[in-house]
């Protein structure tokens, strides 16, 4: 479903849901006696997904986006089961910093827990209740100048991801060059102060 006023807000909202069972051939073991057997059998699966984006123009040529995503599946076999929740929200803001420059940046988390189901022995994944979780931040800045005879159109972006046990990703240039060390901790500094903002509120 897509609305719009007319002015400067819009909105989007869709989903899909599904259901069924899939026929499946799954070879068994058994540790007493030592055996290995095939089985015909079936696996249930089911699930659904809701997108909802919200996006808002202001009168200067900027606009931000915020987009919320949930989904959930399940499926139960001869073997194993999963039941997965992916709750997932984005944050993008657009605007122009001067006449010739645009500058996008945004923010992103992403919480997916998940709950395994032992069906056999020999089968086992732990733990069976896990969480990943995922916070993103990313920027991208286009400038363009123009002289008599051409125009260039320069961009750059990076971004760096979070994650709960302290990895993150150094960011690349679009040229495919590191950035400078001493700046990029500048940024990482203000960064972690973000991502521990956003934890104190998903905790």
């Amino acid at each position: 479903m897509d609305w719009a006023n007319q002015g400067s807000n819009s909105f989007v909202v869709q989903g899909d849901l599904y259901m069924g069972r899939l026929g499946e051939r799954q070879n068994i073991a058994s540790y007493s006696p030592p055996a290995s057997i095939n089985i015909d059998g079936t696996q249930d699966v089911s699930g659904g997904n809701i997108l909802g984006r919200w996006k808002h123009a202001f009168n200067e040529g900027s606009d931000f986006q915020l987009q919320a995503y949930y989904d959930r599946t399940y499926r139960l076999g001869v073997q194993l089961g999963e039941t997965r929740n992916t709750f997932d929200i984005d944050f993008v803001h657009h605007f122009k910093a001067l006449p010739r420059q645009d500058i996008i940046w945004g923010l992103g988390a992403r919480w997916s827990p998940s709950d395994f189901t032992q069906k056999v022995a020999t089968v086992d994944f732990l733990p069976h209740n896990q969480s990943d979780m995922c916070i993103a931040f990313s920027r991208k800045m286009k400038s363009q100048s123009s002289g008599i005879n051409f125009r260039r159109r320069l961009g750059r972006s990076s971004s760096t991801t979070f994650t709960p046990d302290g990895r993150f990703s150094l960011p690349r240039a679009c040229c495919g060059r590191r950035p400078n060390i001493k700046r990029f901790g500048r940024q990482l500094r203000a960064r972690f102060e973000a991502l521990r903002a956003l934890m104190k509120i998903f905790s």
